[in-house]
């Protein structure tokens, strides 16, 4: 328990740490939280108030939103002193509101977990300071206030490395990130701890002169256990798991397994690595008992196979409910509804400005609001608009498109219309860790000559369709750079498609005009675009996954990319870790990308 006097030294503390714009949001409700330190030890209390954490008068600060939902926002605080995080918890509904009057709030469920972990070794955030404010006796809202972790989120890092790394120290990062990772799982296990969100956002990345160093963020779905059991070791696998499926190599995964069996079994007997695969096993009812020790050596180091087939099955099942989920409608989606037209969009967008859409969505298409229209047929019109969301012009892009044929517009009636399978299967792929816009809404107007669709997506900035970065801006650099470009786009391409496919999606029109990159030298990411030619599948038929790449080739042919070394190292790249030969490979899609010119050729269509 915290004494009145470290209360009232929170207290001020937090007010001159957070010298924040006049004009936010936080300023006019901070005098209003009752503060506690952030740390149960004096000792730590005393080195915050030695370290001068606290702005003067006149210091600059800026915050900004970087998250924000309907139980929860988090901000950025940057000053003289340093840069700061801030939780705002603010959960709604009558549950909440009574839960809170025997439960803890969650900012203080959150540093309690914080420090059960800190004390067990296991590295996770520091709170400095924890604020209540009570709604009609109700504690239920909170703020967490923490200082900045020098790192990045998990798969970030894993893109940026990506991008700078080369050869073998980029198989030097690889290896011993694969060793960290394994170790970090296994100690959280090993103590017991069960979290229950843990995917690649919720790990923190720090680079050091020798190993990286991990750190658990986001402990809100943390639940402490006496000894975890085997269910909820495989689920907290499966979800971390779910972004490395078509990521990471049998050596990686290898690596992984010795750390992390050696971390859990730390402390026990020499034999427990052996005993912990024993008893994985049998959780798993491989058909044979492992335990009486008379097994075939090489029956038991077929364990992890086995562990990395079940983790990929448990993954897509977590992906298939969340699509379920999404599809149905949870508390993240917003669904509204003005006559017959219909609404879906993302609950952070405020209700005002959706409700404006649904009832007029052509006003998206305003003429003061548009800045260019990249496509405007009677069929599909596609324009980049500045839209004021929310008090502050937001950079989208707006999308209105009927279905072409007399079939498929009957066939509205009775399916998904065409935006809301992009709205679908857009927030799939990102949930994936497959890079595309976002979408933000999509708005559905059903008429007699079929149903008119609207879909809003996000606007990345500083970037051009692969098509006219090739054609255009890719002839202005020199050769070095020009090299640079392509290889660095391949790379990442190659590992986009590789998981793209892994997950089971295939894309019938795998062109350059449909992806898009950066404008930037150093930033290889790509995006996907244009979904409607997306398609999802049980389990990817081969032939799909050729004819995918026979057609990007094909469109890279036209264009100009035609160099055998760039089309190798791509599909060596794609094929890492699969065991595939690329000589088979390279034969199939040779023959499909020739099959494709000459239907065309026959057809008189054009190739772009």
């Amino acid at each position: 328990m915290s004494t009145p006097t470290t209360t009232r030294r929170a207290a001020r503390l937090s007010q001159r740490l957070v010298r924040m714009p006049a004009d936010h949001p936080l300023v006019a409700i901070w005098p209003q939280f009752d503060w506690q330190p952030g740390c149960t030890s004096d000792a730590i209390d005393t080195a915050w108030i030695a370290s001068g954490l606290a702005s003067g008068p006149g210091v600059p600060v800026s915050i900004t939103t970087i998250k924000t939902g309907p139980h929860r926002t988090v901000y950025r605080l940057e000053n003289a002193r340093g840069v700061f995080f801030i939780k705002h918890f603010h959960p709604v509904g009558w549950f909440n509101w009574l839960k809170h009057f025997v439960r803890p709030t969650r900012a203080e469920h959150e540093r309690e977990l914080a420090l059960w972990l800190t004390s067990r070794g296991i590295r996770t955030i520091a709170p400095l300071a924890v604020g209540r404010r009570r709604h009609h006796g109700s504690p239920c809202e909170s703020l967490l206030v923490m200082p900045a972790i020098a790192g990045l989120p998990l798969d970030e890092s894993c893109r940026e490395v990506s991008g700078r790394l080369h050869g073998p120290q980029r198989a030097n990062w690889r290896q011993t990130l694969a060793r960290a990772l394994g170790r970090c799982l296994g100690e959280l296990h090993r103590v017991g701890g069960d979290h229950r969100d843990l995917h690649a956002g919720n790990v923190l990345v720090e680079m050091t002169a020798t190993d990286p160093r991990l750190h658990l963020i986001d402990l809100q779905a943390l639940r402490r256990e006496r000894s975890l059991s085997v269910g909820a070791t495989l689920q907290n696998l499966a979800n971390f798991h779910q972004y490395f499926v078509g990521e990471s190599t049998r050596s990686d995964r290898h690596r992984f397994w010795q750390a992390y069996l050696a971390a859990r079994a730390q402390g026990r007997p020499a034999r427990s690595q052996r005993t912990m695969l024993e008893w994985l096993a049998l959780s798993l009812g491989l058909g044979w008992p492992l335990v009486r020790g008379g097994e075939p050596r090489d029956e038991l180091e077929s364990v992890p196979g086995v562990l990395e087939a079940r983790l990929v099955e448990q993954a897509r099942q977590g992906w298939d409910r969340a699509d379920r989920a999404w599809k149905r409608g949870n508390r993240h989606v917003r669904r509204l509804k003005s006559g017959r037209q219909r609404l879906r969009g993302e609950a952070t967008l405020p209700v005002d400005w959706l409700q404006s859409v649904v009832e007029v969505p052509e006003q998206l298409f305003a003429p003061d609001h548009v800045v260019q229209f990249c496509k405007n047929s009677g069929r599909c019109r596609v324009a980049l608009v500045r839209l004021p969301v929310n008090g502050t012009e937001r950079a989208l892009c707006v999308k209105s498109v009927v279905a072409g044929r007399w079939l498929a517009r009957w066939l509205d009636g009775w399916r998904l219309s065409l935006v809301r399978r992009a709205w679908e299967t857009g927030h799939a792929l990102l949930r994936r860790r497959i890079d595309t816009p976002r979408p933000l809404l999509c708005v559905e107007v059903p008429r007699p000559g079929g149903t008119r669709g609207y879909l809003v997506t996000e606007w990345i900035e500083n970037t051009e369709t692969a098509q006219k970065g090739v054609t255009e801006s890719l002839p202005r650099w020199p050769g070095s750079d020009q090299t640079s470009w392509l290889a660095s786009r391949g790379r990442q391409l190659a590992s986009m498609l590789r998981r793209f496919h892994a997950c089971g999606f295939d894309h019938r029109d795998l062109k350059l005009a449909n992806l898009l990159v950066s404008r930037s030298l150093g930033d290889p990411r790509v995006w996907l675009l244009d979904l409607d030619g997306v398609r999802r599948w049980r389990r990817l038929p081969r032939q799909r996954a050729v004819q995918n790449l026979a057609r990007l080739e094909v469109s890279c042919r036209v264009q100009g990319v035609t160099s055998a070394s760039l089309r190798l190292r791509f599909l060596q790249h794609y094929l890492a870790g699969s065991g595939e030969d690329w000589r088979e490979w390279w034969n199939w899609v040779g023959e499909a990308g020739r099959r494709k010119v000459s239907q065309n050729q026959r057809r008189n269509r054009p190739i772009s």
